[in-house]
């Protein structure tokens, strides 16, 4: 008398057993067929695999791997999973993918594998509904504050596609507030906001190298700085929410003399306590310029700490670095 397996029932003829030939071809039949279903057979619980890294790109396949075990293929690197009792034996993260990739249910004891996120332009679509709020922040509802901050890169489309900086991220039930910058570049509108995405990638496909603004010009004390020809205003802001402002000018002192020209960061960026910055000024020969910036104002002075001489042809060209 034969015996039958516990796993897929097979029956195992014993020797010289009539109609053993048959037995043992019939199961060569069930293991056939069994086989060349599985996707992922699973005989107790679901099986759920994530992977996460950046920007992926390349094929996914389930393939058997024989001895109760399944692997999921992600390019080069895989995660493994034990079919018999939903044990995930090791997650693979895989270069140049940012989403996930999960092993779920489909009923009858095989699985199906699914893949969310194929970005390999740097930007992650945001699944979730931004709605406007002002000309520089807009709301997320929920408390997303553990996937947004300040140096993130946002676009988004109202009617033409728009680029911005995070530059702040608060949560007040049951909203989350995104605070967004792109100087003079892009504006938010008061309008529906779709095909939302994120990235936090160094230079993700469309997103400009800088932004441009607009700055107002004064000095401190009595002097003024007039008739100003704006050469470089630009700024951009990186993922540690480092900003670098660059800022070139040439104005006319007038008034009574002061060692200060002032000049307005970029709306949006928050205010900050003093960081300093360098660069050089022209004023009657060219000498080193010592300059900081304070709330949202950069001062602009000589190394020395000397009253700027009054007259055309004050020249500042300097650039500032400092963490919101």
């Amino acid at each position: 008398m034969g015996t039958t397996t516990t796993i897929r029932n097979l029956y195992k003829p014993a020797i010289n057993e009539e109609d053993w030939g048959a037995d043992v071809n019939a199961n060569f039949d069930n293991l056939d067929s069994t086989i060349d279903g599985i996707e992922v057979q699973k005989d107790a619980a679901q099986i759920v695999a994530e992977a996460t890294a950046i920007d992926f790109e390349g094929p996914v396949s389930v393939v058997d791997s024989g001895g109760g075990l399944a692997t999921v293929s992600i390019d080069e690197s895989s995660i493994e999973v034990q079919r018999d009792d939903a044990e995930v034996l090791a997650a693979a993260t895989v270069l140049n993918f940012e989403g996930s990739v999960s092993v779920e249910d489909s009923g009858g004891g095989v699985a199906t594998v699914s893949v969310s996120g194929i970005y390999n332009d740097g930007w992650v679509p945001a699944d979730e509904t931004w709605t406007y709020a002002s000309a520089t922040t807009f709301t997320i509802s929920g408390d997303v504050t553990d996937i947004y901050q300040a140096g993130m890169k946002i676009k988004l489309t109202q009617t033409t596609e728009k680029y911005f900086y995070v530059v702040g991220v608060s949560f007040s039930d049951p909203n989350t507030t995104i605070s967004i910058t792109a100087g003079d570049d892009y504006t938010l509108a008061n309008a529906a906001i779709t095909a939302p995405y994120w990235s936090r990638a160094q230079n993700p496909v469309g997103f400009p190298a800088y932004f441009a603004y607009t700055p107002t010009y004064a000095a401190l004390g009595s002097m003024t700085y007039t008739s100003v020809t704006t050469t470089i205003a630009r700024f951009s802001v990186n993922g540690n929410g480092v900003v670098d402002i660059w800022l070139d000018a040439n104005g006319t002192t007038g008034g009574s003399a002061n060692p200060t020209i002032t000049a307005t960061a970029p709306a949006g960026i928050p205010s900050v306590s003093i960081q300093p910055g360098m660069g050089f000024v022209v004023d009657a020969g060219t000498v080193a310029s010592f300059c900081f910036i304070q709330t949202a104002t950069l001062n602009i002075r000589r190394y020395d700490g000397a009253n700027w001489g009054l007259g055309s042809g004050r020249i500042f060209r300097v650039h500032i670095r400092f963490t919101i």
